[in-house]
């Protein structure tokens, strides 16, 4: 997978990356430049093994957006690619697996698009617009709409500064999330995977989906069920926010099981449009017509009960962080997953609290 997990960079290795970054990023003499070798990167990568593809799919491209650049920019990234394959060499030297080159290129290339987010996703906004200018009907034009679809969402979660989705679960689901991922409910049933679950009756019927809500959990069902289980150990795990443009999704601005939203047709929760709905300035909710707090931030959703609907398999490497409200369970769960960032809460303001509160604070 594409994250520490798989390969454990030593602190000499990751300062030098970080060099290995800079260094590169002087070698374009503008944005044009930089965007194509991005492109040229991305495409290259989509044919290369799980590291590279994972690269591909964390990016938030769609393969329109960077199909044949391999080919049209073949020969005029050669300098670059010594220059890595030099920077790496001594790397290499030390005995790593053949595939730390492709794992370390990799993380190059994400700091890059990191660093250059807003330059890029405008490159990508305009790269569709104009093809879609000059072949409105073109052969294309359903992939490049879809593209920019996503180019939209991009915009949405960068400024906003959405960092994270957020799901709470059962510690006893703890070791088949990091080993397998999520999974919905109906794959882990028609994959025999154990797990544990509350929402027996799941009124939104959506069991092929798998729930999660934006910056900060549903305090309000995470308190109801934490009540209810009493004798449950709950987590919180935080993923990777770029979930909601590199995979399917629904964006409910409220309760999806609510009677007001339950039946209508799932077509009206998809795209930019229906994930910018979460933040509106007032929100329907089954109860009532709910204003946007001014003590919420630009990352948080209007209702505390909004879901975000994944629609496919998220892998491990997605999860950023693991919460818990215990000490010494924290440090156990350390022990086991020593590359993943695991924090107790207890005792302290948090995820664990209602969210409200929290942001009066």
């Amino acid at each position: 997978m594409f994250n520490n997990d798989a390969i454990k960079l030593d602190d000499e290795t990751f300062v030098r990356l970080q060099y290995t970054v800079l260094d590169i990023l002087k070698m374009f003499k503008d944005d044009d430049a930089l965007f194509r070798f991005i492109r040229y990167e991305l495409s290259a990568a989509s044919i290369g093994n799980d590291i590279a593809k994972e690269l591909v799919e964390q990016s938030g491209f769609k393969s329109i957006e960077y199909d044949g650049a391999l080919f049209e920019d073949s020969n005029n990234f050669d300098n670059v690619s010594t220059f890595f394959d030099s920077i790496l060499q001594p790397y290499l030297n030390l005995n790593f697996p053949p595939h730390v080159a492709i794992f370390l290129r990799c993380k190059v290339i994400k700091s890059i698009i990191g660093r250059n987010r807003i330059m890029i996703n405008n490159k990508r906004y305009l790269q569709a617009q104009n093809y879609l200018e000059e072949s409105p009907g073109g052969r294309y034009s359903v992939e490049w709409k879809e593209a920019l679809d996503v180019i939209y969402m991009t915009s949405i979660v960068q400024e906003r500064g959405i960092e994270f989705l957020t799901h709470f679960t059962s510690i006893d689901n703890l070791h088949s999330i990091v080993k397998s991922g999520f999974l919905s409910r109906s794959d882990l049933e028609n994959q025999k995977i154990g797990y544990t679950y509350f929402d027996k009756d799941r009124l939104d019927s959506k069991l092929d989906a798998t729930c999660f809500s934006v910056t900060f959990p549903n305090s309000s069902m995470f308190f109801s069920y934490r009540n209810r289980y009493i004798n449950n150990t709950w987590c919180l795990i935080l993923l990777n926010a770029s979930i909601v443009h590199t995979k399917e999704c629904l964006f409910y601005p409220s309760n999806a099981a609510s009677s007001i939203y339950r039946n209508l047709h799932t077509e009206q929760f998809k795209g930019p449009a229906a994930l910018e709905a979460m933040f509106a300035e007032e929100v329907n909710t089954s109860r009532c017509i709910l204003k946007r707090s001014t003590m919420l931030k630009d990352q948080d959703t209007t209702d505390v009960q909004a879901e975000v609907m994944v629609l496919e398999k998220i892998e491990p490497s997605y999860i950023k962080h693991i919460f818990v409200n215990d000490d010494q369970l924290a440090i156990r769960l350390r022990t086991l997953y020593p590359n993943l960032s695991i924090e107790s809460i207890e005792n302290c303001w948090g995820y664990f609290d209602d969210r409200n509160s929290f942001r009066s604070i």
